[in-house]
């Protein structure tokens, strides 16, 4: 096997690299932005001791938690295992990473570039709208799509969100259509860089990217090429880069990060399926 020594491939390498680990960031920290936090209360007794429990809910704590339908981990060890190599990759080498990032691109064209990607990524979530019969949500997404690229330059700015109608047009990809559908989860996996996915959700990422526009605007660059902006673009945005601050913020208060983070994919499976 030759290993290529051309710019653009090493260019691509980089890109691969970059685009698994801002992946797996948003993987770990997208419940974040949906689920609360799970929050402990702490409940006195009669004899003046404190039971603890786990709660995400103001008016009934726990109940939230508790009804979650928890995730297999067969694999744990294993898993664990990953979670604490793909911490180091963030800690040390990513969130030095997004740092420069940040600086070097201000926050509005940060959301720019987020929202461009959002916009050509039109196909897979009205896709997985007609695939879920869901066609009044196919209407308002292909509404909101092309008012953005034609008002919104291209979709640099999402003019759609000033209209209460397009603003809520709930986001969909396949994992979700996986959900809907009855598919079952399957094991809870840790894969490296990339995060925590289930069993099904690593099919639905799949999925996504073989519905992805950019992923057919590269298929003349090989296989190689066509992954690496495939899996890159979407993610190497100030979406990215700050959810690394979720991510801090969901695992630095942790006893036990690897819970942490579970807990959260768990939350935001429960409100993807409830949608």
């Amino acid at each position: 096997m030759n290993i290529p020594t051309s710019r653009r491939s090493i260019w691509s390498i980089l890109l691969v690299i970059s685009g698994l680990a801002f992946a797996g960031v948003h993987a770990e920290t997208s419940a974040l932005n949906e689920a609360k936090p799970e929050v402990t209360v702490r409940k006195p007794t009669k004899s003046g001791k404190e039971i603890v429990s786990p709660s995400s809910s103001e008016d009934d704590p726990g109940d939230d938690y508790a009804n979650i339908k928890h995730i297999p981990d067969p694999i744990e060890p294993v898993n664990r295992g990953t979670f604490w190599f793909n911490h180091q990759i963030y800690r040390y080498a990513f969130k030095p990473l997004t740092k420069v990032y940040k600086f070097a691109f201000p926050q509005p064209v940060r959301t720019g570039i987020s929202n461009v990607v959002y916009n050509a990524q039109y196909p897979c979530r009205v896709i997985n709208d007609m695939l879920q019969w869901k066609t009044k949500t196919a209407g308002l997404e292909t509404e909101k799509f092309l008012l953005n690229t034609t008002a919104g330059v291209g979709g640099i700015f999402k003019v759609s969100n000033k209209f209460p109608c397009l603003a809520d047009v709930p986001y969909n990809d396949t994992s979700i259509t996986f959900a809907k559908w009855g598919i079952p989860n399957g094991c809870y996996i840790i894969w490296p860089i990339l995060g925590p996915y289930s069993l099904r959700d690593t099919v639905g990422f799949a999925g996504d990217i073989a519905e992805d526009p950019i992923t057919w605007l590269t298929l003349g660059a090989g296989t190689f090429g066509t992954l690496s902006i495939a899996t890159t673009t979407p993610r190497v945005t100030s979406r990215g880069t700050d959810q690394m601050d979720n991510y801090d913020t969901l695992t630095q208060g942790a006893v036990d990060r690897y819970s942490a983070v579970r807990s959260a994919y768990e939350q935001n499976h429960k409100m993807q399926e409830q949608r």
